[in-house]
């Protein structure tokens, strides 16, 4: 495992406001914290091991220090932290440290880069591109080549969103790469979870999803919820761009 702390561009963030800043700049700098830098790319460096890493902050002295850049290695996994001393001023809208970051290209030194290698950028995954560069990794379905049948992924996006106890039993009800019926019943976690089955008495609290397939996103999106009994007379009131035959493989005709 390598360690290091990389000071950029000639600066150097100092964690300790008050023994750090210099003389007379004390009273300047309060408030200021040690945050994270912007990273919208990771581009090919000028050698083999380098890269390039695209961050937006201020330039000016008064609203922000130079970056830092933390670097652990673990295998092939890199692990980066972009961070630098800012002025409370920043996250302040309309204030003129707030306005205009400029972009700026950090060179950090990596090593030779395998296929299998993974970079962890401000808590970012991202991994290696055609382009010589990395590519950010999809937040929901992660690094690699996406499932090619959208019924064997994609619902990250959607589950994330879903406002349920812990404990809630759900799943997929049915789908056809298009459509998805999607159940969800909070009541089994109010007793406990036994093998996906309330432990005690509670009545039902199922809802249905009716999602289809987005392949632009791509996730599946919420046309519309429902609670059982649900017939395919209901569906197609809620839901008319569902295909008959389609509903009638989730769903009884009426």
């Amino acid at each position: 495992m390598a360690v290091g702390v990389l000071a950029l561009l000639g600066g150097c963030a100092a964690l300790d406001v008050g023994a750090n800043a210099p003389s007379g700049q004390a009273s300047d700098r309060t408030g200021w914290g040690n945050w994270m830098v912007d990273v919208s790319d990771v581009l090919p460096g000028d050698t083999p091991g380098t890269i390039l890493l695209r961050t937006e902050s201020s330039r000016a002295p008064e609203c922000a220090d130079e970056p830092t850049v933390d670097v652990t290695v673990e295998g092939e996994r890199i692990y980066v932290t972009v961070s630098a001393m800012h002025s409370p001023d920043e996250k302040v809208a309309g204030v003129r440290c707030a306005v205009d970051p400029t972009e700026r290209d950090l060179p950090l030194n990596v090593g030779p880069l395998g296929d299998g290698t993974i970079l962890i950028v401000n808590q970012e995954t991202w991994e290696l591109a055609d382009s010589g560069g990395f590519a950010r990794c999809d937040l929901y379905l992660g690094c690699g080549t996406p499932p090619e049948d959208p019924c064997d992924g994609y619902l990250g996006q959607f589950v994330s969103q879903l406002d349920v106890p812990q404990h809630t039993s759900q799943g997929v009800w049915g789908c056809d790469g298009t459509w998805m019926v999607y159940s969800v019943d909070p009541a089994t976690s109010f007793c406990g979870p036994s093998d996906g089955e309330s432990t005690c008495d509670v009545p039902s609290q199922q809802r249905i999803a009716i999602l289809r397939f987005d392949p632009d996103v791509p996730a599946w999106v919420v046309q519309a919820w429902t609670t059982p009994p649900v017939t395919c007379a209901d569906v197609g009131k809620l839901v008319p761009a569902m295909p008959q035959a389609t509903c009638l493989s989730f769903f009884a005709a009426s």
